[in-house]
């Protein structure tokens, strides 16, 4: 097999061949980054769904699967991939680039049993990706209901137009037995999303499920999540397996959090935060969402980051793509020159590794968006009307310090 470095250059992924990644509706997706609403069809080229019996025998080697495993041997770019590709156009990093460091000898001996066509013999799934639901006690602004029940309520509410009928399948799903993954034998890796998994019963009872088949201690734990709950029946459970890792969503500091991820507490954010990181079991890393509420503000996250890590470190960063009103082009032109200006001041003092490189990439390319910037405008003001912590009033007032 090539070079890990020759494998970037030719777009291979290993998620297409190591990987089950399960929607919040049951579908299969071929990863949590693509931004395109497809999924992984099945024989029937109707989408595949965890849980059905017919579907997880060949959840591998199932045909959209292996169209794409096929196509990136061609040496194309798969459309649902194209998220990873204009990340890397942008700032030389992706998520693709990201797995194929963390999964490569999976992805080398997978590799090795494909044949020309994209089908694997005796294929091994490694790694869940497990979306298990939208329930959620936070409502964020660059957020939907498909991944927030507090949106799902406001939207309903406000008479807002959405795929409710996606929603409701979520909900379905949510609630069914299938969504224990008893039937994966070879499974070393499950990453819990929501919504906030957190808080989702659905999730506890996959974890006891594992835990009573013997097979929790062979197993590693990952969560997405933003960490305004910590049920204490979760380190009671997370003791039984291998490894917990939480990637903690940190979009601001203090009332600037607050304002994003909506209506979480800081001060209980932090307080659950010394809880997880005085346990030597649990594994913490922090997740941005460079986004225009929090890019002239991204260089006191870095301090918080370095701060609570004890050296200087760069949280992992997810540039926003969608939606565009919200991505940092939607800054006034002077403040956004301004921002970039004050965080490649920071990472020039600071850092020389590969994220501050990235991240200057990502910033070079920047322009003010006009039409966005006027979306941004009306988006602000139709959330604030109805919240006590305004961002309209949070930047009036640091922009006059």
């Amino acid at each position: 097999m090539s070079s890990n470095s020759e494998l970037k250059k030719k777009f291979l992924c290993p998620l297409p061949w190591i990987q089950l990644c399960i929607h919040t509706d049951g579908t299969q997706k071929v990863c949590c980054h693509t931004n395109l609403p497809h999924h992984i069809s099945n024989t029937k080229n109707t989408p595949a769904k965890f849980g059905s019996k017919e579907d997880m025998k060949d959840s591998t080697n199932n045909p959209g699967l292996v169209e794409i495993r096929k196509t990136m041997m061609e040496g194309r770019i798969p459309l649902m991939c194209q998220t990873c590709n204009q990340e890397e156009l942008k700032t030389g990093s992706s998520p693709r680039i990201e797995m194929l460091e963390k999964f490569e000898k999976d992805f080398e001996e997978s590799f090795k049993r494909t044949d020309s066509t994209g089908v694997i013999t005796n294929p091994s799934v490694k790694y869940l990706d497990f979306s298990i639901g939208n329930e959620c006690n936070l409502a964020c602004r660059m957020c939907n209901p498909y991944y927030s029940s507090k949106l799902e309520q406001e939207w309903k509410r406000e008479g807002v137009k959405f795929n409710w009928e996606k929603v409701e399948e979520a909900h379905l799903f949510s609630r069914s037995k299938k969504m224990l993954p008893e039937s994966i034998q070879d499974l070393e890796l499950i990453c819990f999303q929501g919504g906030e998994p957190l808080i989702n019963k659905g999730h506890l009872d996959i974890l006891q499920s594992l835990i009573e088949n013997g097979k929790s201690q062979d197993i590693k734990i990952e969560y997405n999540t933003n960490l305004s709950a910590l049920p204490q029946i979760l380190l009671e459970l997370w003791s039984h397996f291998k490894k917990v890792k939480l990637f903690v969503s940190l979009d601001g500091i203090g009332e600037l959090q607050e304002i994003i991820r909506r209506p979480l507490s800081w001060d209980k954010f932090l307080l659950n935060l010394e809880k997880v990181k005085k346990m030597d079991s649990i594994e913490i890393e922090f997740v941005t969402v460079v986004q225009a509420y929090n890019l002239p503000f991204l260089t006191e996250i870095f301090d918080f980051v370095s701060k609570f890590v004890g050296k200087p470190i760069l949280p992992n960063l997810i540039y926003l793509q969608e939606p565009g009103h919200l991505t940092p082009e939607s800054l006034d032109a002077d403040l956004l020159t301004q921002s970039i200006i004050k965080i490649q001041n920071y990472l020039d003092s600071s850092f020389i590794n590969n994220e501050g490189k990235e991240l200057k990439a990502f910033l070079q390319k920047l322009k003010p968006d006009n039409e966005k910037r006027m979306l941004f405008t009306i988006f602000n003001k139709k959330i604030d009307q109805r919240e006590d912590k305004k961002w309209t009033d949070y930047i009036k007032r640091l922009l006059n310090k």
